[in-house]
């Protein structure tokens, strides 16, 4: 394609946008034109990866960036400004250091969700380049200290945005750019940090998450600073005067809302009817705390906030169903929309103040623990329709009273990520799961299945035709598990180390009917550098076959359970022999220093 003498250059270059990089780097070195301009363009400005979308090894992707930027000046990839590696299998401190010798220029830099794999070692990595040009920084979390912290992040004056889970208690030295706009901190704080925060010395903050930290304090950084974005901090819990202050403080200016799930209930107006009297640009809410909202509140929330398209609701008080004579529907703009509904006591989507989103496109569902939730054909056909170009996630879980052709029909909808759990499932419902063939990651947990015989059949189909399959979860799915399905992930294994396959496998074999002897066979298979999540049977754990992580908490839990004072009734030698080895150490001290002291005496 790129050899071709007939096509024109400048438009071949708004094609390759759209290519695989494997495919853009074979075009670049048939045509050395062709990699002139991608050059000048700026082609290729950000590396954009995740576990489920990554198609491929990062070893051999980050060859090819080292081989792309032989052809460049200088051996750099100017051009390449953004980079986004959120928990990527394989990832580690040598790949960071490679990667960023490539980028002289780099603005935006994710690692975060790499704890597994990355050491402290990226910090003294990323003290050692320096990228002058760093706005972005996201860490994972790291067993670092205080001062590799403030050393690593001393050195870049312009961050905008940091991200930093947190081991040790930090200071304010860890904050040294002034034009800080969004800051992220899950962890303890120091005193003088908490100042610096709610003084207000921040004018630019925009975006504040902290998870460890009095709500006062966020309550004066709301007051002193232009704040769009907060989430409400975790522990101590949030009082409901500084809530409430920090909803006002706020006002139009507010976009998006995280409330944790300890939160001091509100006394006065509901948080529904608050958000929607000081808060109408809202566009993302997310409430874990009970007894802070209710089905009037969120009917006034729906009704005020029009820009509304995130949305989480946990423990909603009282039944919340919207009379068509009270309240009108608001019109809203369209829009993609994440939808988010547990413990609550909603019967139906359709007739609750989010009914008109079922008019609109859906990007994410997740119904979870609604005992009263039964939806009629017309909505599940709204629902069906409204995710018609495809799910990002569905997730249910814990809905009673679900009928069984509901879910037959959910499982129609194109999905990449299918979290099914506590259901029953029939077997129509079953022969759905395989045709998704756009599957990346399929949880089952604790489903109650018709013919264990099919819903085996079933599995088999998703291991052989959702090649994109990156993630499967099957804790308490029992005989479901076989020897049948341990083979074919066995097969599957061959290609784990060249990227393709599973990089996650969770089974709960305690239960499962597969055998001993497959079981270890699965484990030698599973030796690759990727996440694999195994509960073995009781009858084989066995210290070789067990990982040494799982080892180690085993000799842990041993250790604190000999040092528990045993009961009256339950002494034996051991405990005498132990005891009386105590008071013989005792002795021997004591004598040790009785004659130390005749000894000082003499002299």
């Amino acid at each position: 394609m790129a050899t071709s003498p007939l096509l024109q250059l400048h438009k071949l270059l708004l094609c390759l946008e759209w290519l695989p990089t494997w495919s853009l780097l074979q075009a670049e070195i048939c045509c050395k034109e062709l990699r002139k301009l991608s050059w000048q363009r700026g082609l290729f400005p950000k590396l954009q990866l995740s576990d489920l979308c990554f198609r491929g090894s990062f070893q051999l992707l980050l060859l090819w960036l080292e081989k792309r930027a032989s052809y460049a000046a200088g051996n750099r990839l100017a051009h390449l400004e953004s980079i986004d590696l959120h928990r990527l299998p394989m990832l580690t401190d040598q790949h960071v250091h490679r990667l960023l010798k490539l980028c002289p220029n780099l603005r935006s830099l994710n690692l975060s969700g790499n704890e597994e794999s990355l050491t402290e070692k990226v910090l003294d990595i990323l003290r050692e380049m320096r990228p002058s040009c760093l706005q972005t920084l996201a860490l994972p979390l790291l067993r670092a200290s205080h001062f590799r912290i403030v050393c690593t992040l001393g050195v870049f004056p312009s961050l905008t945005k940091l991200e930093l889970p947190l081991h040790v208690p930090v200071t304010s030295a860890i904050v040294k750019a002034e034009a800080l706009q969004s800051l992220r901190l899950y962890g303890p704080l120091q005193d003088d940090l908490m100042d610096l925060i709610g003084s207000g010395k921040l004018a630019h903050l925009e975006e504040l998450f902290l998870s460890t930290c009095p709500s006062r304090v966020v309550a004066s950084a709301a007051k002193a600073c232009p704040l769009r974005a907060v989430g409400i901090p975790v522990d101590p819990p949030c009082a409901a005067k500084e809530l409430a202050e920090i909803i006002q403080a706020t006002g139009k200016r507010l976009e998006s809302l995280s409330i944790p799930s300890r939160v001091q209930p509100l006394v006065g107006p509901d948080l529904g009817a608050l958000l929607a009297e000081h808060c109408p640009n809202l566009s993302t809410l997310c409430i874990n705390s009970e007894k802070v909202l209710t089905g009037n509140g969120v009917m006034k929330l729906m009704q005020s906030c029009l820009k509304l398209h995130t949305l989480e609701l946990a423990y909603v008080q009282g039944h919340c169903v919207q009379p068509d004579s009270d309240l009108s529907r608001p019109v809203t703009p369209s829009m993609r929309r994440w939808l988010e509904i547990s413990s609550c006591q909603f019967q139906s989507i359709s007739e609750s103040p989010m009914a008109h989103w079922l008019d609109g496109t859906l990007v994410e569902i997740k119904l979870e623990r609604l005992p009263l939730f039964s939806p009629s054909e017309e909505e599940v056909q709204k629902m069906v329709t409204a995710c018609q170009d495809g799910l990002w996630r569905l997730r249910l879980a814990h809905l009673p009273r679900l009928p069984d052709w509901a879910l037959s029909d959910f499982l129609c909808i194109p999905v990449q990520c299918l979290e099914l759990c506590a259901l029953e499932l029939c077997s129509e419902a079953l022969h759905q799961i395989p045709k998704l063939k756009g599957l990346k990651q399929l949880v089952l947990q604790s489903l109650k299945v018709s013919s264990a015989q099919r819903a085996e059949d079933a599995l088999l189909e998703v291991v052989q035709q959702c090649e994109k399959l990156r993630k499967l979860d099957l804790y308490q799915m029992h005989g479901v598990v076989t020897d049948r399905l341990c083979l074919a992930l066995m097969h599957s294994n061959r290609d784990w180390r060249f990227g393709k396959g599973l990089r996650y496998l969770r089974l709960d074999l305690r239960y499962g009917q597969a055998s001993e002897e497959v079981l270890q066979a699965l484990k030698a298979t599973s030796l690759v550098p990727t996440q694999i999540r195994i509960i073995p049977q009781d009858k084989s754990q066995q210290m070789s076959v067990l990982p040494k992580v799982v080892r180690a908490q085993a000799q842990i839990r041993g250790f604190l359970v000999r040092r528990q004072p045993l009961p009256q009734s339950q002494w034996s030698i051991f405990s005498i022999f132990s005891m009386f080895s105590r008071f013989w150490s005792m002795s021997l001290q004591k004598r040790d220093r009785s004659c130390f002291s005749q000894l000082c005496g003499s002299q």
